[in-house]
């Protein structure tokens, strides 16, 4: 029995198109022609069979908007039901609206939106040609403002374990609330904010501006929809007819469009869309995705100067294949991933879907020493704030071997494992016997004080704890180290060689409880570097660490610091000058400002806690 469009009360959400030529009724038609057209193509690729019902009427108009209506049909498996002898059935619309030179497309069903806006933005000729799916800029300019609502963050930072992946914030007017720091590494996928025009006062519009899609609320029936669709369509063409440069969030990471100031990618990952977008639906071919992106692994291999690069793919210990990533610009100026599977061991039907997953542009995030992120399509770069770090201390490294982190021997099956023996011994050079032989006393290579412990290893507190027992001035310390990616007397700064150093200086923050601590040591007593304890440079015993640290008390000064030498304090210099004295940014001043912005926030955690942060470098 055909339904009434009049019996209908749609959900106000939709995609935006551009159309090249003024919307008539004729248009709708024959765009409605080819989605049907399409949804009949689809029901022959899969277990989803979509039956086209009639509907009374199937087209109208309001003033000037043009309106068409498509009703079908769904038979699908249930997703917890292995046969195919029973069937869940669904009905669903699609309205189709337009005035002047925009178009919007909504779907009830988001399953089949993705794939027929996909169909749509693919086609070459016919009636979908003419339309051009709204972009970024376009959706900022019309559908977002301030007095923002609500957030869907996505972060440009490396993956961590101290920080999120994603957030989502909610509140009265985040422009306040949103951290100019901490939340800087973020770009929002998903936003709603209040929009005020004459055609919508105060209402809260909900976008998505890498979809081009927005949401707004139900609606009461169809004249309602109609009319509030046709105030949108009129607020849309009025706010692109007179753009404004404001920019909401400015604090926030920003796109980017210059391949040229794009390269050394150092990681990627697969971000689930659930977590970008508030109605990702993921199911059929993607169902499995979590379990994929929580355990996938990519080695990059960089091409010098160049944002692209290969990668060898790795499931756990599975060694799946190696595919090739490369950039280029498209004729309307956005950004195109393109890649070529180099080998590949698994073929199977899952193997083969892996492969797709680890292509796809929607899925992948990548990471670059530029300090840009390449997600969904958009190279995003964060907007610093400028957060200068100044809690550094240099120290002369000469003698040491900045590379080496720790003393290494050869096992029995002749692989190098630690040595937690060698730590201060005459014949090492590591960068811990450094740390045995002078902390507190580095910067003069003075004679060590107080009491040292190394707790090197898996679920470490830190790399040494130190213990001043002065009476007036006690002090506990965290000590994390990590060697230099680079041996050269000519290194300049780099961010990577600080992140997961300073990602476990983060996380091992609980650490600073004198009580969490000790439970911690204690509980590992019996480990490799149970012995790797000193008292003013001289051997000592766990227990006796274990007992001064128990009688501590609660009245002490708590530290932690960073031992990375990466960074030597003439090219921190030279890069800092240049910024004091105005000159563009190159590329070691925009690490430099990425690695202020990292140790700054790393600051800002310990200062939660009470804590001095510090960060030590080579002279």
């Amino acid at each position: 029995m055909p339904i009434q469009a009049e019996s209908c009360k749609p959900y106000l959400s939709g995609v935006l198109f551009h159309v090249d030529t003024p919307v008539t009724a004729a248009t709708l038609t024959e765009v409605g022609s080819a989605l049907v057209a399409r949804i009949e193509e689809l029901n022959n690729t899969g277990p989803v069979n979509r039956e086209i019902q009639e509907v009374e009427p199937d087209n109208g108009s309001l003033d000037e908007m043009q309106w068409s209506c498509i009703h079908y049909r769904e038979h699908r498996p249930p997703a917890w039901y292995i046969e195919g002898d029973v069937l869940d059935v669904l009905h669903h619309i699609i309205v189709l609206t337009g005035a002047g030179s925009h178009f919007i497309a909504s779907f009830s069903d988001a399953r089949l939106r993705n794939q027929l806006v996909n169909h749509v933005n693919k086609s070459a000729d016919g009636p979908l040609n003419a339309l051009r799916q709204f972009g970024r800029r376009d959706i900022n300019a019309s559908l977002v403002a301030n007095r923002v609502r609500t957030l869907w963050l996505s972060g440009t930072h490396r993956r961590s374990a101290v920080k999120a992946d994603s957030k989502t914030l909610s509140g009265i007017e985040l422009e306040s609330a949103v951290d100019p720091l901490g939340d800087q590494t973020y770009y929002y996928s998903s936003i709603r904010s209040t929009v005020g025009s004459d055609q919508f006062p105060d209402a809260v519009i909900g976008s998505s501006p890498q979809q081009g899609r927005f949401w707004i609320s139900p609606s009461e029936n169809w004249a309602s929809f109609l009319e509030r669709t046709q105030s949108l369509l009129a607020h849309v063409s009025a706010a692109l007819d007179s753009p404004t440069d404001q920019r909401v969030l400015p604090m926030l990471a920003q796109p980017k469009g210059n391949l040229e100031e794009v390269s050394a990618p150092y990681g990627m990952s697969l971000i689930v869309p659930e977590a970008q977008f508030p109605d990702a639906v993921v199911d059929g071919e993607q169902a499995w995705l979590q379990n994929f992106a929580d355990s996938v692994r990519f080695e990059l291999t960089a091409i010098d100067g160049s944002p692209n690069f290969s990668a060898v793919v790795w499931w756990h210990d599975l060694q799946l294949g190696t595919i090739s990533y490369s950039f280029d610009t498209t004729p309307s100026g956005s950004t195109r991933l393109v890649t070529e599977v180099r080998d590949w061991a698994d073929e199977s039907d899952d193997g083969t879907l892996l492969k797709k997953l680890c292509q796809s542009n929607d899925l992948l995030t990548i990471y670059f020493d530029t300090g840009h992120t390449f997600s969904r399509g958009t190279f995003y770069q964060t907007s610093f704030r400028d957060p200068h770090f100044t809690s550094w201390e240099w120290v002369d490294c000469t003698d040491y071997d900045v590379g080496k982190e720790k003393p290494i021997r050869k096992n029995a099956n002749d692989k190098s494992v630690f040595d937690p023996a060698g730590i201060g011994s005459d014949t090492d050079d590591s960068l811990f016997t450094f740390i045995a032989r002078h902390w507190p006393n580095l910067k003069e290579r003075g004679n060590p004080s107080g009491w040292l412990l190394c707790d090197d290893g898996s679920m470490e507190s830190a790399d040494f704890i130190h213990l001043d027992p002065t009476r007036g001035a006690k002090k506990l310390a965290l000590i994390h180290v990590k060697g230099s990616d680079s041996r050269s007397s000519s290194r300049g700064v780099s961010v990577a060689d600080y992140e997961i150093v300073v990602g476990q200086a983060v996380k091992n923050l609980r650490h600073l409880d004198r009580e969490a601590l000790h439970g911690k040591l204690s509980s590992n007593d019996g480990g490799v570097v149970a012995d790797a304890v000193w008292h003013d440079g001289a051997k000592a015993d766990r227990q006796e660490f274990l007992d001064v640290l128990n009688d501590f008390g609660s009245n002490f000064k708590v530290e932690v610091h960073i031992f990375q030498p990466r960074v030597r304090e003439a090219a921190w210099n030279q890069a800092r000058t240049r910024v004091l004295d105005g000159r563009p940014d190159n590329q070691t001043t925009k690490r430099m400002r990425q690695l202020d912005s990292l140790l700054q926030g790393a600051s800002v955690n310990s200062f939660a806690l009470g804590a001095e942060f510090f960060c030590i470098g080579d002279v």
